[in-house]
């Protein structure tokens, strides 16, 4: 988990100084908001209409579903999951007192 979820609505996350995140597509609420308190974080956004090439798996929660990728992104298997090669994606680095808005 690369951020701490508030218990708001719309979801808030709170995030320290774990170095980096990848998020998949934001398919559970109309909008998510990601706060930085401190330290600097490299995050990684692909969006929903990438999902073919990140082979993304469904966790249900408690209220929501979860998704995400079994690709490791540091070290990626191109022989297990190679369309991964072809996911287009953001990249943005949150610093101490940073606001990333996430649309649905």
């Amino acid at each position: 988990v690369c951020f701490d979820q508030l218990p708001t609505d719309p979801p808030v996350y709170l995030t320290g100084q774990r170095r980096r995140c990848y998020l998949l597509g934001n398919t559970d609420f109309d909008l998510s908001l990601a706060l930085q308190v401190a330290g600097f974080k490299y995050v990684r956004m692909y969006a929903v209409s990438e999902d073919m090439y990140l082979y993304p798996e469904v966790k249900s929660g408690n209220t929501t579903t979860n998704r995400f990728s079994p690709i490791r992104i540091d070290s990626p298997d191109f022989e297990k999951y190679p369309l991964f090669a072809q996911a287009k994606y953001t990249e943005v680095i949150l610093g101490p007192g940073d606001m990333l808005y996430m649309p649905k």
